[in-house]
This record gives C-alpha cells, sequence and structure tokens, in this order.
C-alpha cells in the first residue's frame, strides 16, 4: 500500500504511540456482546474496556497503546497488550488500517475500528457463539480439571509430603540466594532467545579465571531461568520453614522432596497466570533440570574452595529430578478427554547441592521485585552486590557493564534493552540525556556520552546506600560496622534435630545406669566452619561476598570491624566471633628475617611507596604478607632497605 493510501494521522500523535484504537459510543456497548462470541477471554475483554475507559477522556477519539501502559502505571505491559490484540484481530473483533503520521514512520502501526457483533455473526455464523451446549462442554472440562486436584492430593500422600504453604504477603515475602556463586553462574549461561545444548565460558571472580563448560541433553539455562531458580530456592526454604516443627515433633530429617506450585512460582516472578506463561515456567524447570555445569578452574583457589560441593565433582547440575503427576493426569485423546499439564512439581535438588543448602549459616536476601525484572536489570542489580560490598561510590560505562554482564549479547541490543528498561524505573524528572535511578539501594545517575551527534556510550555514576539496600532486600540486621553489609537471612533449617531412634537411645541411659549427659566439646571447626583458610602467616575466612584476612598486624580497629561483619553475616554472637578470630590469630606468626620480627612500619612504608610509584596495580598489606612469606630473600631486602628491581619485579607479581 503506497503511503498516500495509509490514514493521515495528525500530530501530536506520533509512531511512539504505538497500536491506535479508535472508539465511538456504539463501541461502548458492542463490548457487551464480543463476551459471547468464542475465544474471548477475559484478559480480551479487560483490554477491551480499558480501551472505552480510556476513550472517555481522549479529545480526538482514538486511544493509543502508550495510553493504555500509562493508564494502568506499567501494570499491563505492552507485550501483554499485543499478545491479547492479535488474538482479538484474529477472532475478528477490529478491523485493521494501516495509518501514516505527519511526522516519522509508522512502519506496521494501524488504527483498530470496533467491528459490530451484527457484521461479525454474519461473517462468523452461529456457531462462534457460546451456546448453553458450549457452556456444558466447558463446564465438563471443569470438572475434569478438577482431577488435577485429586491428583496432586495423591502425589503428595505418596511422597509423604505436606501442602505448600500459602504465599506470603508481599511486605513479608523475601527472596533467598545460598550464596553468590550466581554471580560466576549468569556468565556460563545462553544468551537470550537461544537454543543451545553445549557452550564453553570463560569466567572470572575475586582475581579468579576459570573455564566453565555448560551441557544440556535439551537446551541449556539462560538467565531468565537463573531468576526462576532463585524463586525454587526461596520456595524449597519456606517449604520446609513452615513444616520445621512437623519435622521436629516427627523426629524426621529435612527430605530432599520439596512440593512446589507453579501458581507459586510465577507470583514471585510477577508473571499473570495465563496458559503460556505456565508453559514458559514448565520449559524453564526442564532447562534447569537437564543443565550441567564442569568447572576447569586455571587459577588460584578461590572456585574450588567456595563453590558448592557439586562443583567439585565432574560435573554439577542443581536438581537431580523432578517428579510431577502429569503420568496420572487426565490426557487429551481420541474421546476428547483433557491432557492436565503438571501445575505441581516435587523438586529434588543434588543433593551435594541440597546438604549445601541446610548447612549455610544464612542465606543472602534480595528485594522481591528484583525477579519481576528484566534479565539485565537483574544482573545490573546482583553485578552491584559483589562489586559495590567494599565502596560506597563508583564510575563505570556502559560499554564496559556490557563486557562484564553480557558479553554474549551485542552492545546495540544491550545497551537499547537496559537503559529502556532503566528509564521505566527512573524517577519522572530526568530528561533523555540524563536520569537517575534508585536500584533499591544503588542510586545511580546515567548520563549519555555524544560523539558527532550520535551517543557514543552512557556513563552510570553509582552510590550505595547501605541502609537502603538492607531495607529493600527485607533484612532484619542492622549494618553495624563500616563494612557495607550484604543484606542476610540466618539460614532457618540450620538445626540439628535428634531421631526418634536417639531418643529411644538416650531413654534407655535415663531409664538404667543414670549418667549426666557430657557437653560435647566445641567443634574444632568453630562457628566459622570451612570459611577458615588458615596459613602461617595469614587467615582468610570467605565471606561471600568479601573475603576478611587476618594476620599478626591487623589493627586492633580493622578486627573489630571484620568481626562485627562475620557476626552480622554468620548470626552468631559477637563475643563467640571474636574468642574465634583471636584463637586464629594466635596460631599465625610475624613474619622473620631470621629471629627478628618485620614490624608493621617497614611493611606500611613499602606498601606506599609501590602504590605511589605504580598506575596499573595496587598493593594491599594482605597481598605483601602473602608474598613475602614465601619470598625469603626479598622480605630480607625489604626488611635491610635494599628495595633494587628485583624487589618490585616480586611486588609486581603480587599486587594487583
Amino acid at each position: 500500500m503506497s503511503s498516500e493510501e495509509k490514514l493521515l494521522i495528525k500530530a501530536p500523535r506520533s509512531h511512539k504511540d504505538g497500536h491506535l484504537f479508535e472508539v465511538s459510543e456504539m463501541a461502548v456497548n458492542w463490548i457487551e456482546q464480543y463476551q459471547h462470541f468464542k475465544g474471548v477471554t477475559k484478559s480480551i475483554v479487560e483490554l477491551l474496556n480499558l480501551i472505552s475507559l480510556r476513550g472517555f477522556s481522549s479529545k480526538d477519539g482514538l486511544v493509543s497503546t502508550t495510553e493504555l501502559i500509562d493508564a494502568t502505571d506499567g501494570q499491563v505491559t505492552r507485550a501483554a497488550i499485543q499478545q491479547r490484540l492479535r488474538a482479538a484481530v484474529n477472532i475478528g473483533l477490529f478491523q485493521q488500517v494501516p495509518v501514516r503520521f505527519e511526522e516519522g514512520l509508522a512502519g506496521k502501526t494501524m488504527l483498530h475500528r470496533f467491528v459490530n457483533p451484527n457484521q461479525l455473526i454474519s461473517v462468523l455464523g452461529a456457531t462462534s457463539l457460546v451456546t448453553e451446549t458450549v457452556k456444558q462442554n466447558e463446564k465438563q472440562k471443569r470438572s475434569k480439571a478438577l482431577a488435577q486436584t485429586q491428583v496432586n492430593k495423591r502425589l503428595l500422600n505418596e511422597y509423604g509430603l505436606n501442602t505448600p504453604p500459602a504465599m506470603k504477603d508481599e511486605a513479608d515475602q523475601f527472596i533467598v540466594s545460598p550464596t553468590n556463586w550466581a554471580g560466576i553462574i549468569d556468565q556460563a549461561l545462553a544468551p537470550p532467545r537461544t537454543r543451545k545444548n553445549y557452550q564453553k565460558s570463560m569466567v572470572s571472580i575475586s582475581g579468579t579465571r576459570a573455564v566453565i563448560e555448560t551441557r544440556s541433553s535439551k537446551n541449556i539455562m539462560t538467565v531468565d531461568d537463573l531468576m526462576t531458580l532463585f524463586a525454587l530456592f526461596t520456595l524449597t526454604v519456606q517449604y520446609h520453614e513452615h513444616h520445621q516443627h512437623q519435622y521436629q515433633l516427627d523426629g524426621t530429617h529435612v527430605p530432599n522432596k520439596t512440593p512446589l506450585y507453579i501458581t507459586d512460582i510465577l507470583s514471585l516472578r510477577g508473571k499473570k497466570d495465563s496458559g503460556p506463561a505456565r508453559d514458559s515456567i514448565r520449559d524453564s524447570i526442564d532447562r534447569i533440570e537437564f543443565t550441567d555445569f564442569q568447572l576447569h578452574e586455571l587459577t588460584g583457589r578461590w572456585l574450588s574452595e567456595n563453590m558448592p560441593e557439586g562443583f567439585k565433582s565432574d560435573r554439577f547440575r542443581f536438581l537431580a529430578r523432578t517428579i510431577t503427576a502429569s503420568e496420572e493426569a487426565p490426557t487429551e485423546g481420541a474421546d476428547g478427554e483433557i491432557r492436565i499439564k503438571p501445575n505441581l512439581y516435587i523438586l529434588v535438588w543434588e543433593p551435594s547441592f541440597y546438604e549445601e543448602l541446610l548447612t549455610r549459616d544464612y542465606f543472602f536476601l534480595f528485594p522481591p521485585e528484583i525477579l519481576k525484572q528484566h534479565t539485565l536489570v537483574f544482573q545490573l542489580y546482583s553485578y552491584f552486590r559483589s562489586r559495590m560490598s567494599r565502596r560506597h561510590s563508583d564510575v563505570m560505562l556502559l560499554s564496559d557493564l556490557n563486557q562484564k554482564l553480557a558479553r554474549n549479547i551485542e552492545w546495540r541490543r544491550f545497551s537499547m534493552d537496559l537503559i529502556r528498561e532503566l528509564k521505566k524505573l527512573s524517577d519522572e524528572e530526568g530528561t533523555e540525556d540524563l536520569f537517575a535511578v534508585n536500584l533499591w539501594g544503588y542510586h545511580l545517575t546515567i548520563s549519555t556520552m555524544v560523539e558527532n551527534g550520535k551517543i557514543k556510550d552512557y556513563q552510570f555514576d553509582i552510590k550505595c546506600d547501605a541502609e537502603e539496600v538492607l531495607r529493600y532486600s527485607r533484612a532484619r540486621t542492622t549494618n553495624a560496622g563500616k563494612r557495607n553489609m550484604a543484606p542476610t537471612l540466618p539460614n532457618p533449617l540450620r538445626n540439628e534435630m535428634v531421631s526418634k531412634k536417639q531418643l529411644e537411645e538416650m531413654s534407655q541411659i535415663i531409664d538404667g545406669e543414670f549418667e549426666p549427659i557430657q557437653r560435647k566439646e566445641r567443634s574444632p571447626r568453630g562457628n566459622l566452619g570451612r570459611r577458615v583458610k588458615q596459613r602461617k602467616h595469614l587467615v582468610e575466612i570467605n565471606a561471600d561476598e568479601i573475603t576478611i584476612t587476618l594476620s599478626k598486624y591487623t589493627s586492633s580497629e580493622a578486627l573489630e570491624r571484620s568481626i562485627t561483619a562475620l557476626a552480622a553475616m554468620t548470626g552468631h554472637s559477637h563475643s563467640s566471633i571474636q574468642e574465634e578470630c583471636l584463637e586464629l590469630i594466635d596460631k599465625l606468626d610475624f613474619l622473620r628475617v631470621g629471629d627478628d620480627v618485620v614490624p608493621y612500619e617497614t611493611l606500611s612504608k613499602m606498601i606506599e611507596l609501590y602504590n605511589t610509584q605504580s598506575e596499573n596495580k595496587h598493593l594491599s598489606i594482605e597481598r605483601l604478607i602473602a608474598g613475602l612469606a614465601v619470598r625469603r630473600k626479598v622480605c630480607k631486602q625489604v626488611y635491610e632497605g635494599h628495595l633494587d628491581e628485583s624487589v618490585f619485579r616480586a611486588l609486581d607479581e603480587v599486587a594487583v
């Protein structure tokens, strides 16, 4: 169709408004009649009512897609409108007219005119109406669908499981992740909208490089699936916490079987319950179940000491298997019987990972809103949680973020998608070139960098409000100490439960020769457990998002900050952590040259001298001690003040 044949839409309307709808008084009356046609769902009727309601305040008798989104404060998304609109057009409710604008290209933008229901019936025929027979059939289908409820109950009984608890109120809802390796895994996942069954990725975390091979017999996970995985973690913790009292009464251990409903996952993901939405969650769980990771560490020992036990084996998966009732549910056969897709899943986590889940001191908390966002916003927030753990402000370019968050997404797509999503979250006061966003405690000021009239890049000025980060994540701890604490939740599942057999054995002892119950000596691992990596001169305590290093040279102020941080993270008392840290420091030794101790002042001057001369690298006291501990000759030269080229060469290897 030529441009002249298209209907002209006058300014101020433009191509930015999206599809247009022509509203009249007749159209408002027709909506009630549309409901009697087959295929007209509640969501389509909701869209039609929204259009007619918006039409009352329209000056030119037109309503645009953008106006509908604004009218609902973004509750109805552009994608949802497009989906419902396509369905309505297919039924025949709208006549589409191509349009052109005074300014800008219209592309595929259409004007939609409501079709008179009387004309519709003559085109579609009487069979298109919802008659009594159709209603009876629908009722029959619903009664068959009730079979799903019975199947679900039977499935829960068969495995001796309780019903999943009701979802928490929005104010009480929280999202948990067991640890911070999720930030590593997102670098090893498939790009959005791609189907891959193998991928090899170079990943980097805390200065350690590694290769992760990702495989699947179907399709490997995407970042969107990682967000679903966070929902599965959360529902697992909430289910077992809810039934914990029952486990204690029965004297049973927490079983590695977690039932959960697809509707609850959709609720956490902020998606409206619909057939396609449920299918997408089913596909997501399928990809999570069949994706496995293989880790090949290249440098350092961070990954092998901090990843879940399962990661150190040949292959690692999150889910061992899923159990559904789909086989027992009715299926649609030649006789017209309905096949009901599973809406109840029983998750069986990989045993090593599940053990990790039950024995961790605490989980990381995330804002519930984060799982309802675009995948790039989720990745950006996760990245800031890691990067801003030691700093309150930072400046980054969007091109750098592209490399760090999503190397496999090309720049144009990455920048358009992320800037668009951040603008949705921004306050209204910004401009095209400068706007501010509060990313749940991370305050971003985003400005465009223009060169020769074209946008070359975007600059992100980041300021972290630690108190806000905690509050948005629903953390109940205060941000004690100077360090920017990560929001955490003490693990509610971490309880030593006594079995019935053990109780019987104890009762026999008490009934027979009474012996006072001896208090066990404190475990040599202490409260910090496997976090501790003890060396001769240093002790490293892995606090997940940060690593705390102590030595004989650690000042009392720094030690106090570290103790406060560890107490808040692990949920143990300040005094017990202090006692344990002092015990660990007592086992350490000073750096020595012969019998002489290398004083702190010497190390401090060496660090100051090196950092003033080096532009690219930074030397910390921990790195210096670790480096000198294995370089006796260099240590002696530093102690005696003979600082030649070989000393600085050695320090270059140590600095980062």
